[in-house]
């Protein structure tokens, strides 16, 4: 009953008070070493996502040539079209998907396209990686 009465009998005394803020800064001095190698660690991490997350783009492995109605793609080097990729042309609200293409080894053309300006999107590979690739285009 006297615990109930008198509020000062359950509370925690000075001392414990200083002991537990004791261990706190203990456990802070303890872990101090932790800081650097968390944002090592944390580093590490953000650079290997940047890097996974980023698709691999084509700029030098190939050139695109646009005449008369037609848009070629011709891959350079090592790099081949890659014939599994869902190639596309859209123009306005004009869309040319992959069985408007002639694939071959090295070249991706796609003809009767119509007037406007767009985008072409499509892939190369080499024995190692295949790359994707979107170009604006523009035919007239």
């Amino acid at each position: 009953m006297s615990l109930l009465m008198n509020p000062s009998a359950w509370r925690p005394s000075n001392n414990v008070g200083i002991l537990a803020d004791r261990n706190i800064i203990r456990g802070f001095e303890e872990n101090k070493n932790m800081r650097p190698k968390l944002l090592v660690g944390l580093s590490a991490v953000l650079v290997f996502a940047a890097t996974v997350d980023a698709p691999a783009r084509a700029e030098n492995e190939f050139d695109v040539t646009v005449a008369a109605g037609q848009v070629t793609v011709q891959a350079k080097g090592d790099w081949h079209i890659n014939k599994d990729f869902p190639w596309k042309l859209v123009i306005g609200d004009t869309k040319l998907d992959k069985s408007k293409f002639a694939l071959s080894e090295k070249t991706a053309t796609v003809s009767n396209a119509p007037k406007g300006t767009g985008k072409l999107k499509g892939a190369v590979c080499s024995k190692d990686a295949c790359h994707t690739l979107e170009k604006d285009v523009t035919i007239q």
